[in-house]
């Protein structure tokens, strides 16, 4: 499902910037992007009830290696092309991405994109990581929550949803509009015996996804995130052949880096290599994943990033233990 998610949004940003339209691309494309997203924070709230509910200690150091190692060599990897690709890197119909500068590129290493500043503007999908770390932080004080509390901030965020500002400010707005699929996904992990809460906040959440203008206009966004919704309800009853698991599960990982490093990899290879149409654009682009996923999320993490991590843990904890017993 993750895949799927991500071939949407990745789609979106192909059509017409770096490739003409056509009427197959125009059907995935109704799907709509920011209905995957919302369905990428479906999938992360239940994920990561489930994973703080079962096992809460190394929740930070999980989170930290499940999402930091790619991340950020999707930032430098930017940076990289934008250094290469001088601004702004003009497209196709005049479309052209115009560098943001080194201030935001530092924010966003520190994934503080939409809070202080602006996404980096070769890589825009970015602008949802900080907003899913910030859920991040925020999920073991959620989980100590009664249901009725998080309904009550479901029922907040749907608002600003419906409603939203003229233009978006930063100084995480957007983590209030989107927090409401996160939580309904949330509360689906968290207590999977208890279902009718987030089942008819779920069901309201597609009439709005339905009827908003702004966020999900596109014809089949709502198809997009019921089905999320009901794949995330019914993915227990599913008994699949070892094989197919393989190959989910193996989408499921080249999921994140394919969403972290379409847009970058697509105005490299259109500026510098004279890619064009949809066959050679989807080798480059889904080719080049799979490779940065397997140096850099199967390997490096191994190599550096736990043993880096492990240590400064390793390192925190007796100070932790003397500053506590000094108080």
């Amino acid at each position: 499902m993750r895949w799927l998610l991500a071939s949407i949004v990745m789609m979106l940003h192909l059509e017409g910037t770096f490739v003409p339209p056509n009427r197959v691309v125009d059907f995935i494309v109704s799907f709509g992007g920011k209905a995957a997203v919302m369905g990428f924070f479906l999938i992360s709230g239940y994920s990561i009830a489930h994973s703080y509910g079962e096992k809460p200690e190394g929740y930070f150091r999980r989170r930290f290696l499940r999402i930091y190692p790619l991340y950020c060599v999707a930032v430098l990897f930017t940076q990289f092309v934008v250094f290469i690709t001088p601004s702004p890197a003009v497209c196709l119909n005049g479309y052209a991405y115009v560098s943001a500068g080194f201030l935001t590129s530092v924010a966003n290493l520190f994934l503080l994109q939409k809070f202080i500043a602006i996404p980096l503007t070769y890589d825009l999908p970015l602008w949802t990581l900080s907003i899913e770390v910030f859920y991040y932080l925020l999920a073991p004080f959620l989980y100590r929550q009664s249901p009725f509390v998080i309904a009550l901030m479901i029922v907040a965020s749907m608002i600003a949803f419906q409603f939203p500002l003229a233009s978006e400010p930063l100084y995480g707005y957007a983590a209030l509009v989107f927090f409401w699929p996160w939580l309904i996904g949330f509360l689906l992990g968290q207590n999977r015996g208890r279902l009718i809460l987030p089942i008819a906040l779920g069901l309201v959440g597609g009439v709005l996804v339905f009827i908003s203008r702004k966020e999900t206009p596109e014809a089949l966004s709502v198809v997009t995130y019921l089905v999320t919704f009901v794949v995330i309800l019914t993915a227990s009853r599913f008994h699949l052949s070892k094989l197919v698991q393989k190959v989910a599960n193996l989408l499921g990982d080249l999921s994140y880096p394919l969403y972290l490093f379409h847009l970058p990899l697509m105005i490299f290879f259109f500026k510098h290599f004279g890619v064009r149409g949809y066959p050679a654009f989807l080798a480059c682009v889904i080719g080049s994943t799979a490779l940065l996923w397997y140096v850099f999320d199967e390997k490096l993490k191994r190599w550096f990033w736990i043993p880096f991590v492990d240590g400064v843990i390793r390192f925190l904890r007796p100070r932790a233990k003397v500053v506590g017993a000094r108080s």
